[in-house]
């Protein structure tokens, strides 16, 4: 067994023994975050270290300085913002963790080169699968933007149909109104007509 891998095991045990360093009355005052602060009063029970409080933060719970910072592996723990920054990358020592700000496209291309430059990324535990699963979204992206395209066009094409039968309804009403114009005249001439005649006689 290699010094790294002894250190990384008994690191191991130390974080199972390790408490949970909390901020001062974090427990009790909503507003205090649980973030670690490091007790300034004067009769802080916590900086006297007395018994029944949280404990102090101290260089006893700290992990070996040979280990420190590294990964489960044993390897250095890497950034990864794009493309480039593989090519600076020793597979022996370093490993990489994918930034949670890159896309998916940007994604699949640094795992596919780090794949075939045989580096680790530590941030997966199967990158294959990390990539069928890119695939797998835009493939579901694609079908969905062709069905909502497709329904855009129905849409489109029965608000076209229903402008036509407005306009025939329209159309119709228009025919009967004059219709209707042209028999009131009709009368009215008629009435007119008998009106003069009955003058006359």
């Amino acid at each position: 067994m290699t010094d790294t891998k002894r250190l990384l095991e008994f690191r191991k045990k130390i974080k199972k023994r390790k408490p949970i360093f909390i901020r001062k009355d974090a427990h009790k005052v909503v507003r205090v975050a649980e973030k670690w602060r490091q007790p300034r009063g004067r009769h802080s029970a916590i900086r006297q270290k007395h018994k029944g409080h949280p404990k102090l933060v101290s260089i006893g719970y700290g992990s070996p300085r040979m280990v420190r910072a590294l990964h489960s592996s044993g390897l250095k723990k890497i950034i990864i913002n794009n493309l480039n920054q593989l090519d600076k990358i020793d597979p022996k020592i370093e490993g990489i963790i994918i930034s949670r700000t890159v896309g998916n496209i940007k994604r699949k291309e640094i795992i596919k080169k780090a794949l075939n430059l045989k580096i680790e990324i530590l941030n997966f535990k199967n990158p294959q699968k990390q990539v069928e699963t890119i695939d797998h979204l835009f493939q579901k992206r694609k079908e969905f933007k062709k069905k909502k395209a497709t329904e855009k066009q129905k849409k489109e094409e029965e608000k076209k149909k229903r402008a036509e039968i407005k306009k025939e309804k329209i159309e119709e009403k228009k025919e009967v109104e004059e219709k209707k114009t042209e028999e009131e005249l009709n009368q009215e001439l008629k009435e007119i007509k008998d009106k003069t005649l009955i003058k006359k006689q």
